[in-house]
Parts: structure tokens; C-alpha cells; sequence
């Protein structure tokens, strides 16, 4: 990973944590990261270049989707990263519980009801994974410390949560 090629300076060490994430959409249990930093902090040209390493078919990236935008996409989320650039984008309670889904359980089974010419009809939509995931979080100048990139992981997904190891690494 030639990271100076790539045009990042300073940030190798968020940049190979975000790497190892994206290469571990292979495993059973990939892992899930959220970079935190100041707005235009770099968070995205650094997650930008660190895909840019991996062809496009093992992420799917966004700046943002509508509510149901996850069930009804025919996008294919299995062995994936999904990288949403700013968690604002991510605007529901809904949205955020789909995603939380992925995550946890590594599919969605979402259920709807649509309309069809024999009239209403109930249609099962099913997400599989597992996929890990990426999003931006802009920290709050005023009331953090953080003032580079940073990544912080949610570890194992499937452990209690009283057992989950909360990582952080800053440059």
C-alpha cells in the first residue's frame, strides 16, 4: 500500500486501519469503522484513497439514501463495504435501524406490503451479508479535542455489549 503515491501525508496509520476494514468484508464476521474528525478535516479524501486500493465491486459508497433506499436497492451488499460519507446522511431512525441490522445480524428481512394487479400483496425483501461498514462522523469543534481523522471501531459486533472492545488510533 503505497499511501505517499496516493497523495496522503500524515494519516498512515487511519489509512491501514481503514484498509485492514475494508479487507476484512471477506470474513464471516467483518469488522465495522467510523472515522471522526473536524468538518474538511480530510475524512473522505482519506477514505477515497484508501479505496482506491481495492476494485469497486468490494464497497458501495454513498453520500447519502433515502429512507427505504437500503431494502429496495438491488445492489448487492454480501461480502462489502458500505461506506456512507457522512452519517448525516443517514437522516432516519429507520435508516439507522436497517443499517444497525446489517451489522448486528448480518441481513435485513424487511417486509412490506405493495400493490399489485391481484391487488395488495405482501412482498418479503431479504439483505444478506455479512458486509462491513464505513461512515463519516464530523466532530464538534467546539466540544472535542479531536482535531485529525480519526478511527473508532466497534470490535466484535456479536459479543454483549458490556464486552465489546471500543478501539481508537489516532496518527
Amino acid at each position: 500500500m503505497d499511501l505517499a503515491r496516493s497523495g496522503v501525508a500524515g494519516e498512515s496509520r487511519v489509512a491501514k486501519l481503514l484498509y485492514l476494514a475494508v479487507t476484512s468484508r471477506i470474513l464471516e464476521r467483518p469488522v465495522s469503522v467510523a472515522v471522526k474528525g473536524p468538518s474538511s478535516g480530510g475524512k473522505s479524501y482519506l477514505t477515497e484513497r484508501v479505496l482506491g486500493f481495492f476494485p469497486e465491486s468490494s464497497y458501495y459508497a454513498l453520500t447519502a439514501m433515502s429512507e427505504h433506499a437500503l431494502a429496495y436497492s438491488d445492489e448487492p451488499l454480501m461480502h462489502r463495504f458500505l461506506v456512507i460519507y457522512e452519517a448525516a446522511g443517514m437522516n432516519s431512525d429507520f435508516q439507522t435501524y436497517l443499517i444497525r441490522s446489517l451489522l448486528s445480524e448480518g441481513k435485513v428481512r424487511y417486509e412490506t406490503v405493495e400493490k399489485t394487479s391481484e391487488g395488495m400483496k405482501p412482498r418479503l425483501i431479504e439483505k444478506g451479508g455479512p458486509h462491513g461498514s464505513h461512515h463519516h462522523h464530523n466532530a464538534n469543534p467546539a466540544t472535542s479535542r479531536e482535531r485529525d481523522p480519526h478511527v473508532v471501531s466497534g470490535g466484535d459486533r456479536h459479543a454483549p455489549a458490556d464486552q465489546r472492545h471500543h478501539g481508537r488510533s489516532r496518527q
